[in-house]
């Protein structure tokens, strides 16, 4: 469905803007960029070595997750993802 066609279907959502202070690219490890919020948005940096296993922290029950990899690729459910 595309806009502008669909445009009165459209709900109406409430609007919300967080921000966070810069987050570094170097190091290692999982620094919380965003505290988890009640409604379930919350924000993180995991950096890893090349080869390295990281298990990222658990979202709250029923919240989406997105992954966005900056540097190299990531394993991924028997798939390399670039």
């Amino acid at each position: 469905r595309f806009l502008p066609e669909y445009r009165d279907r459209m709900r109406k959502g409430p609007k919300r803007h967080i921000l966070a202070d810069p987050v570094s690219a170097s190091g290692a490890g999982t620094t919380t960029v965003i505290e988890p919020q009640p409604d379930g948005i919350a924000a993180w940096v995991l950096r890893a070595p090349a080869g390295a296993r990281i298990e990222p922290p658990a979202p709250p029950p029923g919240a989406a997750r997105y992954y966005l990899v900056t540097d190299g690729s990531v394993d991924w459910q028997g798939a390399r993802l670039p």
